[in-house]
């Protein structure tokens, strides 16, 4: 009787386990993991969302205080790239704020923009930012500054 109880017990052995992990570890460090970024990607990403939420301050700030907003970009000097967004007059209220252009992220001229008092209104232009492996070109269309972003390898 006891010969039957054991016959009918359901389960893994160990040897199944044994081979089931091993399988799974082959595959596991067989396919390539998508998802992990360098440092300069990374950095890259968070330059670019950096610089268009403050794009997009800059526009909301000229539309609700009237005052125009100056955006430069310059060209690397001594390494160092800088885009800067002024007030007219300085206004405390809306600090000028710089953004650091990581190294890896070059601005290929020098531009500078208007963003025009209450309607946050820029004029048409292509901003062209490149790195080791992109270009990006953000193009700014009509209407309120509305913009699209190209991302293209080199």
């Amino acid at each position: 009787m006891s010969k039957n109880i054991l016959q009918n017990q359901n389960g893994f052995t160990l040897f199944e386990t044994l081979v089931v992990l091993s399988i799974t570890t082959l595959l596991v460090l067989l396919i390539p993991i998508q998802g992990f970024m360098d440092t300069n990607e990374l950095s890259e990403q968070f330059f670019f969302e950096d610089f268009l939420t403050q794009w997009e301050n800059a526009q909301n700030y000229a539309v609700i205080t009237g005052e125009p907003v100056k955006v430069e970009l310059r060209k690397p000097i001594n390494g160092i790239s800088q885009i800067k967004f002024i007030t007219n007059n300085g206004n405390v209220t809306f600090i000028d704020q710089k953004i650091s252009v990581p190294a890896s992220v070059s601005i290929l001229e020098n531009q500078s923009y208007w963003i025009k008092k209450s309607s946050g209104y820029i004029t048409p232009q292509t901003i062209i930012f490149r790195t080791e492996r992109y270009l990006f070109k953000i193009k700014i269309q009509f209407g309120n500054g509305r913009y699209h972003i190209e991302k293209t390898e080199i």
